[in-house]
């Protein structure tokens, strides 16, 4: 199979290590990443919450599985993004899924 050289790469990963929902249920989100370039990745300061956050911002590109409170379906935008990156566990598990799923998708390759 050829490798197909895009400008924009994506890869998709559950990201798991999320705070138990208030009923004690492990909870994941299913997340589209963009890969970023080199130049984006290195200039990204994952070591302060700003530098972090826009890492995060500019690397995700969609969640599935969200629900609200009452279990009911929310649908991903900028806004709900911008709330979920409030919380900082929240923010490093997004980071961690980037990690984990471009390195699984790169020895996938």
């Amino acid at each position: 199979m050829p490798f197909n050289i895009a400008s924009q790469r994506y890869f998709k990963h559950t990201v798991k290590g999320l705070p138990d929902s208030p009923d004690g249920t492990p909870q994941s989100m299913d997340v589209t990443y963009r890969v970023l370039d080199d130049e984006a990745a290195a200039g990204a300061d994952t070591q302060t919450a700003d530098g972090l956050r826009a890492f995060v911002t500019a690397a995700v590109v969609e969640i599935g599985d969200l629900v609200d409170e009452s279990r009911a379906p929310v649908p991903f935008s900028a806004e709900v993004l911008e709330a979920l990156l409030r919380q900082h566990d929240v923010m490093i598990a997004l980071r961690n899924g980037y990690a984990y799923g471009l390195h699984a998708a790169a020895t996938g390759n």
